[in-house]
């Protein structure tokens, strides 16, 4: 087993493809999701995964696991992760397109695992008091 030095986001990443490993085939959304639930992230809904990230994991899972999977990257630029024998590279165009449309997609960083780590639990705190204003005091002095 080789010890290869990745970040919390891959290693959250690479726990979520672990936990995915029995399918054949699943895409980047459904990563997302499982992403959200092992790593306990709140915010962004949406986001994607970027793909140097999720190469990074998946080589980790490879190297550490000996469980091996495919990317492929759609026409829209979703990917597809699919569970294979031994690992194949994605081509230099597809992963050019796929950085490309990245520069406009929420994507998971490192900052989001803090996020969810160092917030408070709901409704510990009030946000706001509310608290009442006499109008009339004021009046009554003036008239005096």
């Amino acid at each position: 087993m080789k010890n290869t030095e990745i970040s919390p986001i891959q290693e959250q990443i690479a726990k979520a493809l672990l936990s995915l490993k029995e399918r054949a085939k699943f895409t980047e959304a459904i990563l997302a999701k499982r992403l959200r639930e092992t790593a306990k992230i709140d915010q962004k809904k949406k986001a994607c995964i970027a793909l140097n990230d999720l190469e990074k994991a998946i080589d980790f899972v490879a190297e550490n696991e000996s469980v091996f999977f495919n990317l492929t990257v759609t026409a829209a630029n979703d990917l597809l992760i699919e569970k294979a024998d031994e690992a194949k590279p994605l081509s230099l165009e597809s992963r050019q397109r796929r950085q490309k449309s990245e520069k406009s997609m929420s994507i998971f960083t490192n900052g989001d695992l803090k996020q969810s780590k160092n917030k408070p639990e709901k409704h510990q705190n009030k946000r706001t008091e509310r608290k009442s204003l006499n109008i009339n005091g004021c009046l009554e002095d003036w008239e005096k």
